[in-house]
């Protein structure tokens, strides 16, 4: 008999798996009985949890399918299941399910553009996935009001609000004096395009700081090649760190930097804001409500102006340009200079 069954074999990087190993290192300290269905490609990064029962899905659809069916045959030997990868289960199972939901996209039917084929798919079977089978969740779990509201508006269900993370450990960072940071990966709502012309309209204007990035070389390699050239053409001081290789090493990052922008468009919780502002690392951010819901930003922007951006940082670096209006004689007397 499990106390808890955690599935999660969709859960691979990001700040659901950081989220996730939060989770499991305070499961790990308990009497609790625990079951934990992870991804095959995550087994190195897993064992080190030694009180936790871990069985491994391949990475396919296929085994995502058959996993379903492992869950229902368990199911009766189960007090809770918690479904921590935004699909509820296939079948109705006869234990109490809880669904931890940290994707809009899966609700909402946001658009897909920019997203590669492989992602545009998988989001595409994960709506249709949740949509044909939210009934058979006892629970539905969220970490903001924004995300609370979006899904309660799609499902006229009851929606828990349970926000939670974890700053228990800081691992030294090899990068140091950090002007600005965005740690992000490089899907389309991340919103780095706007953010570069940001710092093209700062370099115009005579001003170079330091931008700090971290995506992955591998995924991205479109989004990093028009970053290059935009470094080349405008002496930019921007540099990509690249996927780090442990969360701790990330908060490291946040608490020393001098500031951290983030001007992503969509997020179910903006988990690098909670670690800024834990920090009083100062914040620069969009006037959007997933914003508001968790932290109180230094200033706020348009994220879809490079413009406002721009200003927004000027304004932090204390470097706002005077646009004063001008009295009439004023305005006259410049005309005739």
């Amino acid at each position: 008999m499990y106390d808890l069954v955690i599935n999660a074999p969709n859960v691979r990087a990001g700040g659901g798996f950081v989220l996730l190993e939060s989770i499991l290192k305070h499961l790990d300290k308990t009497n609790l009985r625990c079951l934990l269905i992870a991804n095959e490609l995550v087994r190195k990064r897993l064992a080190r949890f030694n009180n936790i029962e871990i069985h491994y899905v391949s990475h396919s659809i296929y085994a995502r399918l058959k996993n379903e069916l492992y869950i229902k045959n368990i199911a009766k030997k189960v007090k809770k299941i918690l479904f921590f990868g935004n699909v509820p289960p296939v079948f109705n199972l006869k234990c109490e399910t809880i669904l931890y939901v940290q994707n809009a996209y899966i609700i909402n039917n946001y658009s897909l553009n920019g997203f590669s084929l492989k992602q545009h798919i998988r989001l595409v079977i994960e709506r249709l996935w949740f949509n044909f089978f939210y009934n058979n969740v006892d629970r539905f779990v969220v970490q903001t009001q924004s995300m609370k509201n979006l899904l309660q508006s799609k499902i006229d269900r009851n929606v828990e609000l349970l926000p939670f993370s974890d700053f228990a450990y800081i691992e030294k960072s090899s990068v140091v004096n950090v002007d600005f940071l965005y740690p992000s990966s490089g899907e389309p709502h991340k919103n780095h395009k706007n953010l570069i012309e940001a710092w093209v309209l700062l370099a115009k204007k005579g001003f170079f700081p330091e931008l700090h990035l971290t995506l992955d070389e591998t995924n991205h390699q479109n989004l990093l090649l028009w970053l290059n050239d935009k470094v080349t053409h405008h002496s930019l001081k921007i540099k990509n760190i690249g996927h780090l290789k442990s969360h701790s090493e990330m908060l490291c990052l946040i608490k020393y930097s001098k500031c951290l922008i983030f001007p992503s468009l969509l997020e179910s919780f903006g988990l690098p804001l909670i670690e800024a502002e834990y920090f009083s690392t100062p914040i620069l951010a969009p006037e959007l409500d997933y914003v508001r819901d968790v932290v109180k930003p230094h200033q706020t922007f348009d994220a879809h102006s490079p413009v406002s951006i721009c200003s927004a940082v000027l304004r932090f670096l204390n470097k706002e340009e005077n646009n004063s209006i001008l009295q009439p004689e004023q305005f006259i007397n410049k005309v005739m200079m």
